[in-house]
C-alpha cells in the first residue's frame, strides 16, 4: 500500500516499481484485445504515460492492475493506426524527458 501512496505522490521510483512490477500483465492484456505484437508494444507505453500523467487520480484503496487495465483498455484501440504511432512517439518522449529530468534512466 505504501507504493501506491508514493505513486499518488508523484513519487517517480513509485512509478518505475509499478511499471516493472505490471508492465507484462498490460502488454498481454492490451495484446488479448489488438492481437498485434507491435502495436501492443506501443499502446503499452501510451497506457504506462497516461498512468503516470493520472498519478493523482488514483486511490491507493483500489486495485492498481484492474485501474491499468481500464487505462490500457481505453488506449487500446477507437483511434487509427497512425494516430497510436504518433501518441506513442509524443508519450515516448515526453516520458524519457520526465524521467531525464528525474535523474532516472530510461
Amino acid at each position: 500500500m505504501e507504493l501506491l501512496e508514493q505513486f499518488v505522490h508523484g513519487n517517480l521510483d513509485a512509478f518505475e516499481a509499478l511499471f516493472r512490477q505490471f508492465q507484462r500483465e498490460v502488454y498481454g492484456w492490451i495484446l488479448r484485445i489488438v492481437r498485434d505484437p507491435a502495436a501492443a508494444e506501443e499502446i503499452t507505453v501510451e497506457t504506462f504515460w497516461r498512468i503516470y500523467r493520472s498519478h493523482g487520480r488514483f486511490d491507493p484503496a483500489h486495485s492498481f492492475g484492474a485501474w491499468a487495465r481500464r487505462i490500457a483498455t481505453n488506449a487500446a484501440l477507437g483511434i487509427s493506426a497512425d494516430a497510436v504511432k504518433l501518441r506513442v512517439f509524443r508519450a515516448v518522449r515526453k516520458l524519457r524527458q520526465s524521467l531525464t529530468r528525474a535523474g532516472v534512466q530510461a
